[in-house]
């Protein structure tokens, strides 16, 4: 699992991907896909690995793998967002990078305040794969709002 999720089909072919979008405007529904593998991949394959190793039934594993590819994209849309109206003194790091390399993000596509929505959304849905644990799975639960709400 975790193999597949670093190698060609997940992250570094997701980070080419990234590299190869530079200079050229990608829609909304291919910035998903290149995070699913880029960002996404390294999200979901912990999360796949632990329902294995639980042996969960595939009910809880399908949900377990739906709340964390909606917590990957939900984690690059915020991190877009604190790119484009963040600042080095409370990210830790230069904003404006996307921009500067004229790539495509959830901000320039949507704009800042359409990309604040499908943050919810995706935090939402995340919550909602969630629901068939009930109470079980607060600490998955508390991850959603921190990282929609991280400043770094």
């Amino acid at each position: 699992i975790l193999a597949k999720a670093a190698g060609p089909s997940g992250m570094v072919g997701g980070q080419a991907q990234d590299i190869e979008s530079e200079n050229r405007k990608q829609t909304v529904e291919e910035l998903k896909f290149m995070d699913s593998c880029k960002t996404g991949c390294m999200l979901t394959s912990p999360v796949d690995m632990a329902s294995v190793l639980a042996d969960c039934e595939k009910t809880e594993y399908d949900a377990l793998h739906s709340f964390s590819v909606h917590l990957g994209l939900l984690f690059q849309i915020t991190d877009d967002l604190l790119d484009a109206t963040s600042s080095l003194e409370t990210m830790g790091k230069k904003a404006g990078q996307d921009e500067k390399l004229d790539k495509s993000t959830y901000v320039s596509e949507l704009g800042i305040d359409g990309a604040r929505q499908m943050a919810e959304e995706e935090a939402s849905a995340a919550v909602e794969a969630l629901n068939i644990f009930g109470e079980k799975a607060w600490a998955l639960q508390g991850l959603i709002p921190y990282i929609l709400n991280r400043k770094k």
